[in-house]
């Protein structure tokens, strides 16, 4: 698939009223291979590439978004956007458009030879691009400078996603969701055909209720995350500003954090001495003597009357709903109502892994011991940090009132949003934890245990399975899965290899001796580095990872970058306005003034098929931006021009 952008239209997007950006030559209809757009900022850049991205995949805006595209400068009711591209030699028009009475917006698309002429609703670009050019495949090259931040946080997971779509692993992935359709579509068959008693629906009954409970859990557990790291942001910066007030000079900075450090450690010794303790507490048979010895009398009794009995309360209900017994007599009704009403002797089996688990439990609480060590160890730890917590808080009365009331309320809002993340932590610890010494302990079940859950979903579906005589089938169909999911995953290992060795040989060529490698991508971009890395060098392995993964691909895009340079030095500049060009027959790259050195004159130097545009607000009219094609313009302008 090849993919070339040739022109844009705006009308009533935000500060511009009216503007038209050619891309491509007007003899052939072909792209520039460089498209320089010089716009200083507040002119529109992010807007121009949420729009540019939006045109080739077709994602939705909600009413935030619409009402953010709405002129603030001059009334407007309505708007549009529109981009004529180049796909497989075919011209396509997409064209969004913006009702701001209602903020809503509306796709439309327009082939030459259509039947009809003219926009057909919605986005309908060729099914071949319109499969691949998702909105994570897009942001791969229109590039809006944060993804070089997401590729290497240990959060996100962009770069594996970036390889996977690319190579169409994803598209396999999709696969196993298709077959986990076609068994329930099985189940369903199974159902409708013979299965109609009674103990089969109640399965699927519950295993339907389980469902909802799993997906109630895991949208908690969405939101608690998001809750949790907007938390952890916040208390980051402002412990940022704590700390720079309180060390002010190189000595104090150095003192300040030695007594951090030394805090820190006691009170992680604190925590591993009382979480020794804690599990102790819930088995009060390990250090109260009494308790002990009654427990071991109540394991000795149930042993000796044999309990709990395990025939179950449910196999009785069971069997009065069948027609012939186990033995093979018939049970009619009279029969029938003799076995429900004798059910009623045995204890039902919740009941009896309940008392299968207290048997158990008590079976292996381990010897009697006391805890009075553990506990004046604590008792010492937290004396020493009394210490150093004081020592702290002499250092932090040191700096002036203003500095030191200003401390003082940062000091309260790091308490609060520390309680928050504490909260929201072991709320998600409580719905993620796979330990089962831990589940027992806080005696979670699949109502607030998100694997747990899981667990009860799978052992439903394998009774409702044998049940409805599909268990062969959903073999088979696991099989298949697993062979699937396991060529992605060796696929997916040979390529990231590859794509590390290769981005790693231009990371040198980009960054010379620096230490900056990339050691694995794993999710992310691991990068081999024992300090942080700087923003110039994220986009450095930003640009040679995406290098990497275009060079050998048989799909052609366009490179669509904001600020390309703005925080590398002039020689890695030089070398990025080199490599990138090599691997894309389109780029279009908005730029600053201030980021021209190094960058401009490299491209300038290499390459002649280059268009240059300086955009920018015309001071004599307002909502009127104005489009300068002249070399010399271009060369010449600083932002300081718009304010004149």
């Amino acid at each position: 698939m090849q993919l070339s952008l040739l022109n844009l239209k705006f009308h009533n997007i935000r500060d511009f009223s009216d503007l038209e950006i050619p891309l491509s030559k007007s003899k052939n209809k072909q792209p520039h291979h460089i498209t320089l757009l010089q716009m200083p900022n507040g002119t529109g850049k992010t807007t121009s590439l949420i729009l540019m991205s939006a045109a080739i995949c077709g994602r939705e805006f909600n009413e935030d978004e619409v009402r953010s595209f709405r002129p603030t400068q001059f009334e407007a009711a309505e708007g549009f956007f529109e981009a004529l591209m180049l796909i497989d030699d075919e011209q396509v028009t997409v064209k969004i458009d913006f009702d701001y009475s209602n903020n809503t917006c509306m796709y439309s698309t327009s082939k030459p030879g259509r039947s009809g002429g003219g926009l057909s609703p919605g986005h309908n670009i060729p099914y071949r691009a319109r499969m691949l050019l998702t909105q994570k495949f897009t942001h791969l090259f229109v590039f809006d400078g944060e993804l070089s931040v997401r590729l290497l946080n240990k959060k996100e997971t962009e770069a594996e996603a970036a390889i996977s779509s690319l190579h169409f692993l994803d598209r396999m992935g999709e696969i196993t969701l298709k077959i986990d359709e076609l068994i329930e579509e099985e189940r369903a068959k199974a159902e409708s055909k013979a299965y109609t008693d009674k103990g089969l629906k109640i399965l699927r009954g519950n295993a339907s209720s389980v469902r909802d409970i799993l997906k109630g859990l895991e949208d908690d557990l969405k939101r608690t995350n998001e809750h949790k790291e907007e938390a952890e942001k916040a208390f980051k910066t402002k412990k940022a500003e704590y700390e720079g007030i309180v060390a002010r000079s190189k000595e104090d900075r150095s003192s300040y954090n030695d007594l951090k450090d030394k805090i820190t450690k006691k009170k992680q010794q604190i925590i591993d001495n009382a979480r020794t303790l804690m599990v102790a507490l819930r088995r009060p048979a390990l250090f109260s003597r009494q308790f002990h010895d009654e427990l071991s009398s109540l394991a000795n009794q149930m042993t000796k009357l044999k309990l709990p009995k395990t025939i179950s309360y449910e196999f009785f209900q069971e069997l009065a709903q069948s027609s012939q017994c186990i033995c093979g007599e018939k049970i009619d009704d009279k029969k029938r109502a003799t076995i429900i009403a004798n059910a009623e002797k045995y204890l039902s089996e919740d009941k009896i892994q309940v008392m299968n688990s207290l048997k158990y439990s008590v079976r292996s609480m381990g010897d009697f011991r006391p805890l009075d060590d553990v506990a004046e160890k604590i008792v010492s730890l937290h004396s020493d940090l009394n210490v150093f917590e004081q020592e702290l808080t002499l250092m932090e009365l040191r700096v002036d009132k203003d500095s030191r009331e200003r401390a003082e309320k940062l000091q309260t809002e790091m308490g609060d949003l520390k309680h928050q993340i504490d909260e929201d932590g072991q709320f998600i610890k409580f719905m993620t934890e796979e330990d089962t010494t831990f589940q027992k302990d806080h005696t979670l079940t699949f109502k607030d245990n998100i694997p747990l859950c899981k667990r009860q979903i799978s052992d439903l579906q394998k009774r409702i399975a044998e049940a409805a005589d599909t268990l062969e089938f959903e073999l088979k169909a696991k099989t298949l899965k697993m062979v699937i999911d396991s060529t992605i995953s060796l696929a997916l290992d040979e390529i990231k290899t590859k794509v590390v060795l290769k981005s790693n040989k231009r990371i040198e060529e980009l960054l010379g001796n620096d230490e900056v490698r990339i050691h694995k991508i794993d999710q992310c971009i691991m990068i081999d580095k024992k300090e942080g890395v700087s923003q110039g060098q994220s986009l450095a392995v930003a640009y040679a990872f995406l290098a990497t993964l275009f060079e050998d691909s048989s799909h052609k895009v366009p490179f669509v970058v904001d600020s390309p340079a703005g925080s590398l030095d002039l020689e890695v500049r030089r070398e990025v306005s080199n490599l990138i060009p090599q691997l894309f027959p389109q780029l279009v790259v908005f730029i600053l003034s201030s980021e021209r050195d190094g960058f401009v004159d490299g491209l300038a130097q290499q390459y002649d098929d280059i268009q240059y545009y300086t955009i920018f607000k015309d001071p004599g009219a307002r909502g009127k931006t104005v489009l300068d094609d002249n070399v010399d313009f271009f060369m010449n302008f600083h932002s300081e021009t718009e304010a004149s």
